[in-house]
């Protein structure tokens, strides 16, 4: 059986994988975000009934696990905050 890593897609591959991934597992339609600065809301799902799905992808490779907590800590958890989802999900490499 092969053996798969993430080094080598770059951050726009990863954030199309995953969502293609999550659209097959939950078979929903995610609207995608231009690269940048995305407000904290890479993919979504939003429905009146359900309310909103936020996901967020984080590709960071080689970066560890404490580098990626210290940034949603500081960068990430206020955006989250001010958007106030239903639900949130965090997709990472790491």
């Amino acid at each position: 059986m092969s053996r798969y890593d993430f080094k080598s897609l770059s951050s726009q591959d990863f954030e199309e994988l995953t969502r293609d991934l999550l659209q097959a597992e939950w078979n929903v339609p995610l609207e995608s975000f231009r690269t940048g600065r995305d407000r904290g809301i890479d993919l979504r799902y939003a429905r009146v009934d359900l309310g909103t799905t936020i996901v967020q992808c984080k590709h960071f490779v080689g970066s560890g696990l404490r580098k990626l907590i210290s940034h949603l800590r500081s960068t990430e958890k206020p955006k989250i905050q001010a958007l106030c989802p239903n639900r949130y999900v965090l997709v990472t490499s790491v």
